[in-house]
């Protein structure tokens, strides 16, 4: 199913891939926790935040929304009716 995607823009379809988006969280959250002395943690917090998302079921709930997998698809789900039901944010937390 890859490309894995983080997110897609409304207005006008952008995407920002996964591993760009962890990586740009990691860096700013390592930044933040360096003036407390806990750079390491703060990148692997970043890293860690959505790493849910990059299971088949997040990938298929986020473009089934948008269009990007028709309802003639295998893969398809009703994302109206899976919306805050796909677990994506505690995948990190369940791996440390």
């Amino acid at each position: 199913m890859p490309p894995y995607i983080a997110h897609i823009r409304k207005l006008g379809g952008a995407s920002q891939s996964l591993e760009n988006h962890l990586l740009g969280v990691a860096e700013k959250t390592k930044n933040l926790a360096v003036k407390i002395n806990l750079a390491p943690q703060g990148e692997l917090i970043g890293l860690l935040h959505d790493l849910g998302k990059y299971s088949d079921a997040f990938q298929a709930y986020l473009k089934s929304a948008v269009g990007l997998i028709n309802q003639d698809e295998d893969e398809f789900v009703d994302a109206r009716e899976l919306k805050g039901k796909v677990d994506h944010s505690t995948a990190g937390a369940q791996l440390v």
